[in-house]
C-alpha cells in the first residue's frame, strides 16, 4: 500500500489515505534489456507509471524496496529521469 498521490511527504499518512497498488516488478520485456542500469531505469519508470494510474505516488524508499536496491541508487536514477520528464513521486523535504 502506498500513500494517495495528493498526500504530501513529511506528515503521517492515515490508514484511509493509503491506496492498494499492484506493481509489475518483473515483466518479460525486462529480459530483453541487457544493461543492468538501463533495465532498472525501465522498471523504475514502469513502477512510477503504474502507481500514478492507481492514484498513488511512491517515495524513493518504496521504489528502492520494490527494486531491491538502495535509496541512493533510486535517487540517482530519479535524477536521470528528471532530465527526461518529471515523474510523479512524493518528494522528500531537503
Amino acid at each position: 500500500k502506498l500513500a494517495h498521490k495528493d498526500i504530501p511527504l513529511g506528515r503521517t499518512v492515515r490508514k484511509e489515505e493509503l491506496v492498494a497498488v499492484r506493481w509489475t516488478l518483473n515483466a518479460p520485456e525486462d529480459e530483453s534489456i541487457l544493461d543492468k542500469a538501463e533495465r532498472r531505469l525501465f522498471r523504475l519508470k514502469r513502477l512510477i507509471a503504474e502507481a500514478e494510474k492507481q492514484n498513488a505516488a511512491p517515495t524513493d524508499d518504496d521504489l528502492a524496496q520494490a527494486l531491491g536496491v538502495s535509496r541512493r541508487t533510486v535517487l540517482r536514477d530519479m535524477q536521470s529521469l528528471d532530465k527526461e520528464s518529471k515523474p510523479a513521486t512524493r518528494k522528500r523535504k531537503r
